[in-house]
C-alpha cells in the first residue's frame, strides 16, 4: 500500500537482532521516527560517557581554586577583551561552568567592546573588584579602530564604581574611541573607595578629584601634556607608586616643580619620570630631598643635563635602584655620556657609588649606526652575575627592561640608551665609556665586565680604568670580533705599585687570527703576569681563561682548522701562561655542529666544554682586525 513500503531486509540486517525485530514490516517513515529518536539518546548517552571520562582526567583532581589559579595565568595579562577565557569555555562543560561560574575571571573590562559584552562581564563578575580599561588606538593593541558607545557604557559602570578597583584611560583629541570629556568625567566623579590604581592619558581634561573619593589610591599614572590636575587634591601622601610623563608645571604654584611632588609623596617606593625640560645653563640647585621608602627611580627620555640636575636634588636609601633611558639630539656633541646623565657628586646614589658588580656593553653592529649603551650595575652579587648571561653573543636585554622585569632582576643601576653623537665613532665607544667609568663608580667594585670593539681602547685608557678600581678581584674583556692587544700592559707594575694588586680572576673572550692567534696579545700577558709575580707584595692570578671564538659558518678554516695552522710559538706560549697562574682555562669555542674542541687547565689535563656559536665577520671588521694586530696603536692617548 502507498505510504507503507517498508525497508529493505538487507538494510536492517545491519542492526542488532532486538532492534531488526522492531523494524520488520514497519513503514519507512516509522523506521526513519525510530532511528532519529534512537540516535538522541545515543548521543546523550555519548556525552555522559565523556562526562565521566572528563572526571578521571588529572586536571579534574585539581581542588577548584587551584584550576581557576591555572585558567588565570594561562589567560594573557593584557586580554581585558576576554578573548582567550570565552575561547576556553568551548572546551568542555567542565571548563565552561567552572568559567562561567568564577567571578574573578571576569573582572577585565574593557570598553571598546560591545556594550551587551561589557554587560554580560560585569553580570559575570558578581561582586568582585572590577578593572576597567580604554587603550591606546596606536599602541598595536587594537586591530581596527572602534567607536565607543560611552552613553551606553557610562550608565553601566557608574552603579558599579564601589567596586572599581583598577583605571586605565587613554582618550586623545582625533583617536578612534570620541568619548566625550563630559561623559568621562561622570565616571571619575562618583566615588571610588576600591580605586588603587589609575591612569590617565585624556586630551584636555582638566580633572580636580574629590579626596574622599581616591582614598584607596596608591598607584598613579598621569600624562601631563593631556591631564590637568588639581595637585592640591590628589592624595600624593598615600601613593606607592607614581608615572608622570610630559610635565608642564606652573610657575610659582603650590607644586611648580617634581621636586614639590615628590616631597608630598611620603610613601612613594617606585617612580617613574618621563620627559623633562630644563635650562641648560641654570646651576645645580643647593636643595637635597631625602626619599628614604623608594626602591626604583626609573628616568626615560630625558634630555641631557636634565638627568643630572634632577639627581643632584635626590638622597635614595641604600636599597633603591636607579634606572636610566635618556634621549639625545642629533645635533649634540657629546662623548662624555654618563657626564651628561649623573651629578658630578654620586653620595647621594648608593646604586652608583657604592656598586661592586659593574658591566658595560657596546653593540656597534654597523659602524654608521649610533651604538646602543648598556651599564649594569649592582650593590650586592646577585644569580643574574653568577650566571653570566653576557658571554653569549646572542645575549640581549627586553626591550622593556627594567620595566617588564621582576623586581629582583632589575639591578642596582641600569643605562640603556643609543648614543647618537657616537655616530661615525661607533668603534670608539668603549674607549669612551671606559674613560668616564671611575669618575662616577669608586673603589668598591670588585666585579668589571667590558664588553665591546676593544682593539681601540689605548694603553692608557686600560691603565685609567684599573687604577679606578684598586679593588678589583675580577675582570672580564669580551673583544666583539677584535683583539685587546693592548691590554697586557696595563697590568704591568709601575712605580705606583701593582695595578689592581687583589686581581684573582681574569677572563678574556676574543677572535683568534688565522695568522698568529693573536700572539702579541699572549707574550704581552704573559710578560705581565710575570712581572706581577717577581714585583715585591706581587701575586699570582687565581685563574686566567682564554676563549677563542671561530667563526661560526667558515667552511674553509672551521675551528678545528683554525687551531692546527696555529703556529708552535702560540702553543709554547700557552705553555708558559700556566707557570704564571694557579688555573689556567684555554677554549676554542664549538662549532656551529657543536663539536667541542679542546680545553686546558693548570695541571695540564684535556677535557671538552661547550662552546657559544657567534655570527660571522664581515670584511670591515677583518680588515680592522688585521691592521691592529701587528701594527702600531691607531689612537693617540687620552
Amino acid at each position: 500500500m502507498p505510504g507503507h513500503d517498508s525497508v529493505r531486509d538487507d538494510i536492517l540486517l545491519m542492526l542488532p537482532e532486538d532492534d531488526r525485530a522492531q523494524l520488520q514490516g514497519r513503514a519507512t517513515h516509522q523506521v526513519r521516527d525510530w532511528i532519529i529518536a534512537r540516535n538522541l539518546a545515543v548521543q546523550r548517552y555519548s556525552s555522559i560517557l565523556q562526562t565521566v571520562l572528563n572526571a578521571t582526567l588529572a586536571v579534574k583532581s585539581l581542588p577548584n581554586e587551584i584550576f581557576v589559579d591555572i585558567l588565570g595565568l594561562a589567560s594573557p595579562e593584557q586580554d581585558y577583551r576576554n578573548t582567550w577565557i570565552t575561547k576556553a569555555t568551548g572546551v568542555c562543560r567542565f571548563w565552561r561552568d567552572t568559567i562561567i561560574n568564577t567571578p574573578l575571571l571576569w573582572t577585565k573590562i574593557d570598553l571598546t567592546a560591545k556594550p551587551h559584552f561589557i554587560e554580560l562581564c560585569l553580570a559575570r563578575a558578581n561582586g568582585a573588584d572590577i578593572c576597567i580599561r580604554l587603550p591606546d588606538p596606536s599602541g598595536g593593541y587594537l586591530k581596527r579602530s572602534v567607536n565607543v558607545d560611552f552613553p551606553q557604557v557610562a550608565p553601566l559602570l557608574i552603579p558599579c564604581s564601589s567596586r572599581i578597583k583598577h583605571i586605565d584611560l587613554y582618550i586623545a583629541e582625533a583617536s578612534s574611541n570620541h568619548v566625550p570629556t563630559s561623559l568621562m568625567r561622570q565616571l571619575l566623579d562618583v566615588p571610588l573607595p576600591a580605586l588603587t590604581s589609575l591612569a590617565l592619558n585624556s586630551k584636555g581634561l582638566q580633572w580636580a578629584p574629590s579626596p574622599q573619593a581616591l582614598h584607596s589610591l596608591r598607584h598613579l599614572s598621569l600624562d601631563l601634556s593631556a591631564v590637568t590636575p588639581d595637585w592640591m587634591k590628589l592624595p600624593l601622601s598615600q601613593l606607592t607608586s607614581l608615572t608622570l610623563s610630559e610635565p608642564r608645571f606652573v610657575e610659582n604654584a603650590p607644586f611648580a616643580s617634581i621636586l614639590g611632588v615628590l616631597e608630598a609623596c611620603h610613601s612613594l617606593e617606585f617612580f617613574r619620570f618621563e620627559g623633562f625640560e630644563v635650562d641648560s645653563d641654570a646651576p645645580y640647585p643647593t636643595r637635597t630631598l631625602s626619599l628614604p621608602q623608594i626602591r626604583h627611580i626609573y628616568l626615560r627620555g630625558m634630555p641631557p643635563l636634565g638627568t643630572p640636575i634632577l639627581l643632584a636634588q635626590l638622597s635614595l636609601p641604600q636599597h633603591a635602584r636607579l634606572s636610566l633611558e635618556p634621549y639625545f639630539y642629533y645635533g649634540e656633541v657629546i662623548t662624555r655620556a654618563l657626564d651628561v646623565l649623573l651629578p658630578k657628586d654620586t653620595r647621594s646614589l648608593p646604586a652608583v657609588c657604592k656598586a661592586q658588580r659593574l658591566m658595560v656593553l657596546i653593540d656597534a653592529d654597523e659602524p654608521d649606526e649610533p651604538p646602543e649603551l648598556i651599564v649594569y650595575a649592582d650593590v650586592d652579587c646577585t644569580e643574574y652575575w653568577n650566571s653570566k648571561p653576557w658571554r653569549s653573543p646572542e645575549y640581549e636585554l627586553h626591550w622593556d627592561f627594567p620595566n617588564q622585569a621582576p623586581f629582583k632582576a632589575v639591578p642596582s643601576f641600569f643605562v640603556r640608551h643609543e648614543v647618537i653623537p657616537w655616530q661615525g665613532d661607533a668603534l670608539k665607544g668603549l674607549r669612551f665609556i671606559m674613560r668616564e667609568l671611575g669618575d662616577f663608580f669608586t673603589a668598591t667594585v670588585e666585579t668589571l665586565v667590558l664588553r665591546g670593539i676593544t682593539s681601540l681602547v689605548d694603553v692608557q685608557t686600560w691603565a685609567q680604568t684599573m687604577a679606578a678600581f684598586p679593588n678589583l678581584k675580577e675582570l672580564e674583556i669580551i673583544g666583539q670580533d677584535c683583539d685587546m692587544h693592548n691590554f697586557p700592559a696595563a697590568l704591568e707594575p709601575t712605580s705606583s705599585g701593582v695595578p689592581c694588586a687583589q686581581l684573582r680572576d681574569v677572563v678574556l673572550l676574543y677572535r683568534p687570527r688565522k695568522r698568529s692567534g693573536s700572539l702579541r696579545m699572549l707574550q704581552g700577558l704573559r710578560t705581565a703576569l710575570q712581572m706581577r709575580l717577581e714585583v715585591k707584595g706581587g701575586s699570582r692570578l687565581r685563574s686566567l681563561s682564554l676563549l677563542l671564538v671561530p667563526e661560526r659558518n667558515d667552511r674553509l678554516f672551521p675551528p678545528a682548522l683554525v687551531m692546527d695552522q696555529l703556529p708552535d710559538v702560540f702553543r709554547d706560549t700557552l705553555d708558559s701562561l700556566k707557570s704564571v697562574v694557579e688555573s689556567f682555562v684555554f677554549r676554542c669555542d664549538t662549532d656551529s655542529d657543536g663539536g667541542n674542541i679542546q680545553r686546558e687547565d693548570g695541571d695540564g689535563s684535556e677535557g671538552s666544554m661547550e662552546g657559544e656559536d657567534v655570527e660571522k665577520d664581515t670584511d670591515y671588521w677583518e680588515t680592522l682586525d688585521e691592521e691592529n694586530e701587528f701594527g702600531e696603536d691607531s689612537e693617540e692617548g687620552a
